[in-house]
């Protein structure tokens, strides 16, 4: 009866949003898999046909966000809020369990997202059996891995890390000593809401730039023309004064306003890079090339010199455009008050009730002879990793987010990648390459995924209004040695 009531709650959700078929083409990786399910689901032979004794596994977790523009999802997921995506998750959840025979139960502890490691640690000091897994905010939770406190998952019976519902190169960079200690991939939809995007108002750009602005603007963007120098040209002209108080002030109209954490966003997209692993495999420190020094400069100009937006000419107070302000930030985009939103791809959740039109781009290029576009995906991205404490359950586990993460792959990404982003979040058609186009661009960087120090050289360099890279990295080389020392010489 469970099952009927989903079901049938699912349909007359979903008529509305007039959506495809989510149910996606899975493409066959290294391992085998096997279609093992009642509707023809794909799963890896580790899992075909496992039946456990209806055991429950907890799973520590946050649903509470630090910075009230980002966004968590309650992973028990729910098919009475009214939420498409929650009732997905929940959909998902059922399946799986249903084919394993066992419970998921997402316990949310009501810890804050950037509390989470500090609130995580005392269960593990007190090697506490409550918890078979925990929910891992990356900038915070990656330290408590460093650690030593959670299993080498390449052990595993039942989790198969070749699928193609593991974000591997993700997970790439997230090994220790070459092994993985935590899981990404499509358990939920983290790994594609927290892709890096910028966010253009098609009204404001056609007042101002023609009625052809934004078709010009969408096929420079996919001919690999967008960089920084378009941006600035595009942002530098939009500031007005709308509350006439003849000075420069939040309440004006403006190119682009952005929080100091957006300020990596840029840098990647730019190109650059922090912390990377050399042919050994060993993390060594990037940043501070010629390639990285120049990006400094032209970022260190769009904000402070050029008057484009940001921390610049018409920004007024530096100390006020910080994490904290976000959601202010979106509102005045939403409210056709700037002609970029910085953000990522959860950030469109806030302009579905918008009258103007808006569309996804890329974080800019440096300049047209870079290569690709790069866009970062946000360090509050979820991880999954097992406690060594596991011993009773540590089988039943890994099957279940082996079997969470294909049925995500093929049921609730797709979802949420096709109904709601391209449907839901897009009114143009064509905008739908935007979104192919930034989501094939997703990258990462070992300082993000490790929290280390010099991932905040490039906000600092911005807030501070400081253009010397050289000056950060030499300031704190004593720091960020000891922390690739400790990257590049863990014990366990």
């Amino acid at each position: 009866m469970k099952k009927i009531i989903v079901l049938l709650l699912a349909i007359l959700m979903l008529c509305p949003l007039i959506v495809s078929c989510v149910g996606g083409n899975v493409e066959e990786t290294e391992t085998s898999v096997t279609t093992d399910a009642s509707d023809g689901l794909l799963l890896s032979d580790k899992v075909k046909g496992v039946k456990f004794e209806g055991e429950e596994i907890n799973v520590w977790q946050t649903t509470k966000a630090s910075n009230a523009a980002e966004y968590f999802y309650d992973m028990n997921g729910s098919m009475e809020d009214g939420d498409f995506i929650s009732l997905e998750i929940y959909k998902r959840n059922i399946k799986a369990e249903d084919y394993l025979n066992l419970q998921m139960n997402f316990i949310d502890t009501g810890s804050e997202a950037s509390n989470a490691a500090t609130d995580i640690r005392p269960f593990l000091q007190a090697e506490s059996t409550e918890f078979d897994a925990y929910q891992l905010v990356q900038w915070n939770g990656m330290p408590l891995v460093l650690e030593g406190w959670f299993k080498n998952l390449d052990d595993s019976k039942y989790l198969d890390f070749t699928g193609d519902w593991w974000a591997q190169d993700y997970m790439d960079t997230a090994k220790i000593n070459g092994h993985n200690y935590v899981m990404a991939g499509d358990i939920g939809i983290d790994m594609v809401s927290n892709t890096g995007a910028i966010f253009v108002n098609k009204k404001l750009l056609s007042e101002n730039y023609g009625d052809d602005a934004y078709v010009n603007l969408r096929t420079m963007v996919l001919e690999g023309k967008w960089t920084i120098d378009e941006v600035a040209t595009l942002s530098k002209n939009m500031w007005r004064d709308l509350n006439n108080s003849n000075t420069v002030d939040i309440n004006d109209r403006f190119g682009f306003l952005c929080s100091d954490a957006h300020i990596n966003g840029w840098y990647i997209g730019a190109g650059g890079k922090i912390i990377q692993r050399d042919n050994e495999g060993k993390a060594v420190l990037t940043m501070g090339d010629e390639r990285s020094i120049d990006i400094m400069g032209r970022l260190y100009n769009l904000m402070h010199v050029e008057g484009a937006g940001e921390y610049g000419n018409n920004a007024g107070d530096t100390q006020l455009y910080n994490q904290t302000h976000s959601p202010i930030l979106v509102q005045k985009f939403a409210a056709g008050e700037m002609l970029f939103s910085i953000g990522y791809f959860y950030t469109a959740r806030n302009f579905t009730d918008m009258t103007d039109g808006f569309a996804p781009l890329p974080y800019p290029k440096y300049d047209v002879d870079q290569k690709e576009y790069y866009s970062y995906v946000h360090n509050i991205a979820i991880l999954y990793a097992i406690p060594n404490t596991n011993t009773a359950k540590y089988d039943q586990t890994g099957a279940a987010f082996e079997v969470m993460a294909s049925f995500g792959k093929q049921t609730l990404v797709p979802f949420y990648y096709e109904s709601v982003l391209k449907l839901r979040y897009i009114d143009d058609e064509g905008d739908t390459k935007l979104v192919d186009l930034i989501y094939d661009s997703r990258t990462t960087d070992m300082s993000f995924m490790f929290g280390n120090t010099a991932y905040k050289i490039p906000r600092a360099m911005i807030t501070d209004k400081r253009s010397n890279l050289q000056w950060y990295l030499t300031k704190e080389q004593k720091k960020i040695n000891k922390e690739l020392k400790s990257l590049n010489n863990v014990k366990f």
